[in-house]
């Protein structure tokens, strides 16, 4: 089974929920950069994400930008951590995110029926891939 959602999709979420509308561009199968132009005064903010692995319960990725931005985020989660969702762990320090699916609480139950498998990125999605338990 696959679930897919388009970059408008997220961006427009986004802009609605956080006043934020970034931009989503395909680097490769397992890349993704996303950027945000804060203003006419602030360059913009460039992240790439990249799926490092995947299991049942966790998906691990990495993140590459300038160091500018690496101290943002750093600054940032120091700031959020406690709004940060459970579940999710930001290691700034070595540029990592785990999403341990198991511990959110939107997604415990639906792990009792469905298991991602795979995560790609195409020039206009994000496709999920789930394997029926």
């Amino acid at each position: 089974m696959k679930a897919t959602i388009s970059y408008t999709e997220i961006s427009d979420w986004a802009g609605k929920r956080y006043h934020v509308a970034p931009t989503f561009k395909r680097v490769d199968d397992k890349s993704l950069e996303v950027s945000y132009k804060p203003n006419l005064f602030v360059p913009t903010i460039r992240v790439t994400f990249k799926i490092e692995a995947m299991r049942k319960d966790v998906v691990c990725l990495s993140y590459d930008c300038s160091t500018a931005v690496s101290l943002l985020i750093n600054g940032a989660v120091e700031h959020l951590q406690d709004k940060i969702p459970h579940g999710i762990e930001v290691k700034p320090e070595d540029k990592r995110v785990n999403v341990y699916l198991d511990r959110m609480d939107k997604l415990k139950n639906a792990l009792d029926y469905v298991a991602p498998t795979d995560i790609t990125f195409s020039d206009e999605e994000v496709c999920l891939s789930l394997a029926l338990l």
